[in-house]
């Protein structure tokens, strides 16, 4: 479609339309054709587009609550002081939730494409140092947030995300508790994990008898290349943990243990949590079953060797 044969409005909406299908590329083939018309399919598709404030403002006076928030926040971060009225069209632990699903889908389309840049053709394999080849000597990159679409990066997501949690949290730890992993999450993976860190310790802390906040803690240790730290945090955690808590504990704390080159240990507690765990009648619907399947999946994974049921 040549953008010329529309009207400023109808190439608004397909600007807009493109830019929800991923196609930032073909949506910037409308741009000029609204360049100067504000509404809201011109403002959101604007956002992800080419970022303005002005786009913003309009808007927070302008559009329906909700049907925008989501794209204002993840295509401008850094301007948190125009975005702050964005927190009253919906609640912010909405808004948060719905930025880091965003989030994870662009992580998850990444990855799709990545895998598919590294798959050589059946019909004409890529020569070495060709496109979608891996280079000589090692393995092509996966795609970081700022190789996605501009406006819709999944960095910029959580970091909006991150804002809107960092906004309602009240320091108490009954009344945050409905967010603080998800805060913790969203730090670690805006690159602040000693922020993440902090913020679970203190919990671990105010709450010894729960061994939720050690285990996320090791989770996000041992993601971040942190091995020590999170084997330390995975025992507390495991210390903490009653009947089948003890295996979603044992998960991060051996794969922490591997990290550490320390895989006969991992293994170790793996067994023993296994065989010390009581385990329902495989008929009873309970969610213990899933965690067991999760550990014996982990154990195949670490050491290569399948483990019956019991």
């Amino acid at each position: 479609v040549d953008p010329a044969t529309l009207s400023p409005d109808t190439a608004a909406r397909a600007a807009r339309r493109l830019v929800a299908a991923d196609d930032a590329d073909a949506a910037r083939r409308f741009l000029p054709r609204f360049a100067s018309v504000m509404s809201e399919d011109a403002a959101i598709a604007r956002l992800a587009l080419a970022s303005t404030r002005q786009d913003v403002a309009w808007l927070v006076a302008n559009a329906r609550p909700g049907a925008w928030v989501v794209d204002a926040l993840a295509a401008v971060p850094e301007a948190w002081d125009v975005l702050k009225p964005l927190r009253l069209a919906v609640p912010a632990t909405v808004a948060a939730d719905l930025l880091a699903m965003r989030a994870d889908q662009l992580d998850a389309a990444a990855e799709t494409a990545a895998h598919a840049a590294m798959t050589p053709s059946a019909k004409a394999p890529p020569r070495p140092g060709a496109p979608g080849s891996a280079p000589v000597g090692g393995r092509a990159s996966t795609p970081s947030a700022t190789d996605l679409p501009p406006g819709g990066e999944a960095l910029h997501a959580r970091l909006a995300a991150r804002w809107l949690l960092e906004g309602v949290r009240t320091g108490d730890l009954e009344r945050d508790r409905g967010i603080l992993a998800d805060l913790a999450d969203l730090r670690a993976r805006t690159g602040d994990l000693d922020a993440a860190d902090a913020l679970l310790r203190a919990a671990a802390e105010a709450a010894p008898d729960d061994f939720s906040w050690d285990f996320i803690r090791a989770r996000l240790l041992v993601e971040g290349n942190r091995a020590a730290a999170a084997v330390d945090a995975g025992e507390r955690a495991l210390a903490r943990a009653h009947d089948d808590q003890r295996l979603r504990a044992v998960q991060p704390l051996a794969r922490a243990l591997a990290a550490s080159g320390r895989t006969p240990d991992a293994l170790a507690r793996i067994d023993e949590v296994l065989a010390t765990t009581p385990i329902p009648a495989s008929d009873v619907e309970v969610r213990t079953h899933r965690y067991v399947t999760q550990v014996r999946a982990l154990r195949e994974e670490l050491a290569g060797v399948t483990i019956a049921p019991r």
